[in-house]
Protein backbone atom coordinates (compact mmCIF):
# COMPACT_ATOMS: atom_id res chain seq x y z
CA UNK A 1 0.00 0.00 0.00
CA UNK A 2 2.66 2.26 0.93
CA UNK A 3 4.44 1.44 -2.37
CA UNK A 4 1.03 2.08 -4.64
CA UNK A 5 0.83 5.37 -2.13
CA UNK A 6 4.10 7.13 -3.30
CA UNK A 7 3.60 6.51 -6.98
CA UNK A 8 -0.37 8.02 -7.22
CA UNK A 9 0.55 11.02 -4.76
CA UNK A 10 3.73 11.75 -6.25
CA UNK A 11 1.76 11.41 -9.83
CA UNK A 12 -1.04 13.53 -8.30
CA UNK A 13 1.11 15.97 -6.69
CA UNK A 14 3.13 16.98 -9.76
CA UNK A 15 -0.46 16.93 -11.74
CA UNK A 16 -0.98 20.10 -9.42
CA UNK A 17 1.78 21.66 -8.53
CA UNK A 18 4.68 23.32 -10.92
CA UNK A 19 8.11 20.95 -10.80
CA UNK A 20 10.05 23.83 -8.75
CA UNK A 21 7.64 23.49 -5.79
CA UNK A 22 6.80 19.64 -6.32
CA UNK A 23 10.68 18.98 -5.67
CA UNK A 24 10.73 21.45 -2.95
CA UNK A 25 8.07 19.48 -1.35
CA UNK A 26 9.26 16.26 -1.68
CA UNK A 27 12.54 17.05 -0.06
CA UNK A 28 10.00 17.78 2.92
CA UNK A 29 10.09 14.06 2.96
CA UNK A 30 12.61 13.29 5.19
CA UNK A 31 11.20 14.86 7.92
CA UNK A 32 8.73 11.57 7.77
CA UNK A 33 11.35 9.45 7.25
CA UNK A 34 13.24 10.34 10.14
CA UNK A 35 10.25 10.11 12.21
CA UNK A 36 9.43 6.41 10.49
CA UNK A 37 13.03 5.56 10.78
CA UNK A 38 12.94 6.11 14.46
CA UNK A 39 9.75 4.26 14.97
CA UNK A 40 10.62 1.30 12.76
CA UNK A 41 14.26 0.45 13.82
CA UNK A 42 14.93 2.62 15.91
CA UNK A 43 17.65 5.33 14.55
CA UNK A 44 17.97 8.67 16.09
CA UNK A 45 19.32 11.54 14.23
CA UNK A 46 22.12 13.69 14.96
CA UNK A 47 21.70 17.30 15.88
CA UNK A 48 23.52 18.22 12.22
CA UNK A 49 20.87 16.60 10.68
CA UNK A 50 18.12 18.15 12.61
CA UNK A 51 19.38 20.83 11.92
CA UNK A 52 19.59 20.29 7.86
CA UNK A 53 15.63 18.91 8.21
CA UNK A 54 14.99 22.09 10.00
CA UNK A 55 16.43 24.82 7.07
CA UNK A 56 14.60 22.40 4.82
CA UNK A 57 11.31 22.90 6.26
CA UNK A 58 11.52 26.75 6.96
CA UNK A 59 12.97 27.39 3.08
CA UNK A 60 10.10 24.89 1.75
CA UNK A 61 7.25 27.16 4.14
CA UNK A 62 8.64 30.22 2.56
CA UNK A 63 8.83 29.01 -1.12
CA UNK A 64 4.95 27.93 -0.47
CA UNK A 65 4.09 30.97 1.38
CA UNK A 66 4.96 33.31 -2.11
CA UNK A 67 3.94 30.12 -4.24
CA UNK A 68 2.04 32.08 -7.23
CA UNK A 69 0.58 29.14 -8.83
CA UNK A 70 0.02 27.69 -5.04
CA UNK A 71 -2.93 24.85 -5.12
CA UNK A 72 -4.33 23.23 -2.08
CA UNK A 73 -4.90 19.74 -3.78
CA UNK A 74 -1.21 19.69 -5.41
CA UNK A 75 0.25 20.00 -1.14
CA UNK A 76 -2.02 17.29 -0.08
CA UNK A 77 -1.21 14.28 -3.02
CA UNK A 78 2.48 15.57 -1.79
CA UNK A 79 2.67 15.46 1.73
CA UNK A 80 0.55 11.75 1.03
CA UNK A 81 3.32 10.70 -0.82
CA UNK A 82 5.84 11.95 1.46
CA UNK A 83 4.30 9.93 4.30
CA UNK A 84 3.82 6.73 2.00
CA UNK A 85 7.39 7.12 0.27
CA UNK A 86 8.89 7.51 4.59
CA UNK A 87 7.26 4.73 5.28
CA UNK A 88 7.84 2.67 2.08
CA UNK A 89 11.93 3.23 1.96
CA UNK A 90 12.19 2.02 5.47
CA UNK A 91 9.96 -1.07 5.45
CA UNK A 92 11.70 -1.88 2.56
CA UNK A 93 15.22 -2.62 4.62
CA UNK A 94 13.36 -3.71 7.42
CA UNK A 95 11.50 -6.71 5.09
CA UNK A 96 14.65 -7.75 3.50
CA UNK A 97 16.59 -7.97 6.75
CA UNK A 98 13.82 -10.28 8.18
CA UNK A 99 12.82 -12.23 4.55
CA UNK A 100 16.30 -12.00 2.83
CA UNK A 101 14.42 -10.89 -0.26
CA UNK A 102 16.27 -9.31 -3.34
CA UNK A 103 15.41 -6.01 -4.64
CA UNK A 104 14.01 -7.98 -8.13
CA UNK A 105 11.81 -10.13 -5.48
CA UNK A 106 10.22 -7.15 -3.65
CA UNK A 107 9.40 -5.80 -7.03
CA UNK A 108 8.00 -8.52 -7.52
CA UNK A 109 5.69 -8.82 -4.51
CA UNK A 110 5.04 -5.33 -4.98
CA UNK A 111 4.07 -4.93 -8.37
CA UNK A 112 1.59 -8.29 -8.09
CA UNK A 113 -0.21 -7.27 -4.87
CA UNK A 114 -0.69 -3.61 -6.57
CA UNK A 115 -2.48 -5.04 -9.77
CA UNK A 116 -5.55 -5.61 -8.14
CA UNK A 117 -5.66 -2.36 -6.64
CA UNK A 118 -4.57 -0.14 -9.81
CA UNK A 119 -6.92 -2.76 -11.86
CA UNK A 120 -9.60 -1.02 -9.56
CA UNK A 121 -9.08 2.89 -9.57
CA UNK A 122 -8.17 2.04 -14.00
CA UNK A 123 -12.01 1.10 -13.57
CA UNK A 124 -13.25 4.09 -11.63
CA UNK A 125 -11.22 6.69 -13.29
CA UNK A 126 -12.89 5.11 -16.87
CA UNK A 127 -9.03 4.77 -18.50
CA UNK A 128 -9.47 1.44 -19.84
CA UNK A 129 -12.61 2.39 -22.26
CA UNK A 130 -9.93 4.38 -24.94
CA UNK A 131 -6.49 2.69 -24.15
CA UNK A 132 -7.06 0.69 -26.82
CA UNK A 133 -7.31 3.28 -29.42
CA UNK A 134 -4.08 5.03 -28.48
CA UNK A 135 -1.68 5.64 -31.09
CA UNK A 136 1.80 3.74 -31.50
CA UNK A 137 4.02 6.49 -29.82
CA UNK A 138 1.67 5.97 -27.03
CA UNK A 139 2.12 2.62 -26.45
CA UNK A 140 6.05 3.40 -27.16
CA UNK A 141 6.34 6.21 -24.74
CA UNK A 142 4.58 3.41 -21.99
CA UNK A 143 7.11 1.04 -22.69
CA UNK A 144 9.62 3.15 -22.07
CA UNK A 145 8.24 4.47 -18.86
CA UNK A 146 7.67 1.33 -17.38
CA UNK A 147 11.30 -0.12 -18.51
CA UNK A 148 12.57 3.25 -16.59
CA UNK A 149 10.05 2.54 -14.09
CA UNK A 150 11.54 -0.42 -13.14
CA UNK A 151 14.90 0.41 -13.26
CA UNK A 152 14.10 3.46 -10.77
CA UNK A 153 12.79 0.85 -8.68
CA UNK A 154 15.43 -1.94 -8.62
CA UNK A 155 17.70 1.66 -7.55
CA UNK A 156 15.92 2.40 -4.86
CA UNK A 157 15.64 -1.09 -3.33
CA UNK A 158 19.21 -1.63 -3.92
CA UNK A 159 20.63 1.38 -2.08
CA UNK A 160 18.23 1.68 0.64
CA UNK A 161 18.95 -2.15 1.24
CA UNK A 162 22.59 -2.13 0.79
CA UNK A 163 23.21 1.81 2.39
CA UNK A 164 20.30 3.01 4.46
CA UNK A 165 16.95 4.88 4.16
CA UNK A 166 18.43 8.26 5.09
CA UNK A 167 21.81 7.48 2.11
CA UNK A 168 18.73 6.69 -0.49
CA UNK A 169 17.10 10.20 0.74
CA UNK A 170 20.29 12.35 0.48
CA UNK A 171 21.86 10.50 -3.02
CA UNK A 172 18.08 11.74 -4.25
CA UNK A 173 18.46 14.94 -3.49
CA UNK A 174 21.39 15.50 -6.06
CA UNK A 175 19.01 15.40 -9.03
CA UNK A 176 17.36 18.94 -7.80
CA UNK A 177 20.44 20.80 -9.17
CA UNK A 178 19.26 19.53 -12.80
CA UNK A 179 15.91 19.77 -12.00
CA UNK A 180 16.03 23.61 -10.59
CA UNK A 181 17.59 24.72 -13.83
CA UNK A 182 15.33 22.96 -16.29
CA UNK A 183 12.51 24.15 -13.93
CA UNK A 184 12.76 28.00 -15.63
CA UNK A 185 11.58 26.49 -18.94
CA UNK A 186 8.69 24.38 -17.42
CA UNK A 187 5.60 25.85 -16.32
CA UNK A 188 7.62 28.02 -12.98
CA UNK A 189 6.48 31.27 -12.51
CA UNK A 190 9.28 33.41 -10.82
CA UNK A 191 8.75 35.06 -7.50
CA UNK A 192 11.96 36.44 -5.46
CA UNK A 193 11.08 35.41 -1.98
CA UNK A 194 9.53 32.00 -3.74
CA UNK A 195 13.08 31.42 -4.83
CA UNK A 196 15.02 32.03 -2.37
CA UNK A 197 12.68 29.35 0.02
CA UNK A 198 13.37 26.81 -2.82
CA UNK A 199 17.03 27.60 -2.55
CA UNK A 200 17.34 27.53 0.85
CA UNK A 201 15.14 23.99 0.93
CA UNK A 202 18.04 23.18 -1.36
CA UNK A 203 21.14 24.32 0.66
CA UNK A 204 19.36 22.56 3.64
CA UNK A 205 19.22 19.20 1.51
CA UNK A 206 22.99 19.61 1.24
CA UNK A 207 23.59 20.33 4.56
CA UNK A 208 21.97 17.09 5.48
CA UNK A 209 24.12 15.31 3.19
CA UNK A 210 27.01 16.57 5.20
CA UNK A 211 26.27 15.55 7.84
CA UNK A 212 25.23 12.20 6.76
CA UNK A 213 28.85 12.27 5.36
CA UNK A 214 30.13 12.81 8.55
CA UNK A 215 28.59 9.86 10.86
CA UNK A 216 29.48 7.72 7.99
CA UNK A 217 32.99 8.50 8.94
CA UNK A 218 32.49 8.67 12.44
CA UNK A 219 30.78 5.28 12.17
CA UNK A 220 34.14 3.81 9.70
CA UNK A 221 36.60 5.17 12.02
CA UNK A 222 35.08 3.31 15.08
CA UNK A 223 34.97 0.33 13.81
CA UNK A 224 38.61 0.64 12.46
CA UNK A 225 39.36 1.26 16.27
CA UNK A 226 37.47 -1.60 17.52
CA UNK A 227 39.70 -3.58 15.03
CA UNK A 228 43.34 -2.27 15.79
CA UNK A 229 41.97 -3.42 19.45
CA UNK A 230 41.01 -6.30 18.61
CA UNK A 231 44.37 -7.37 16.81
CA UNK A 232 46.36 -6.25 19.98
CA UNK A 233 47.77 -9.04 21.93
CA UNK A 234 47.63 -9.66 25.22
CA UNK A 235 49.81 -8.68 28.14
CA UNK A 236 51.69 -11.12 29.48
CA UNK A 237 51.12 -11.85 33.16
CA UNK A 238 53.54 -11.72 35.73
Amino acid sequence: MAYMGMFIGGLMALQHTNIMMYNSLRRTGLVFVLIIQYMVIGAVPSRQALLAVGIITTGTGLAAAYDLSFDSTGYEWAILCNVTYALYVVLIRWVTEKTGFDAVGIIFYNSTLCLPFTMILLAIAGVESDIYSRSVSFWVAFGASSVMGFFINHAIMYNTTVNSPMTHSVTGQLKDVILILLSFQTDYTFSLFNFVGVLSSFLGSMVYAHAKLQEAKEATNDVDENSDLGRKEPREEN
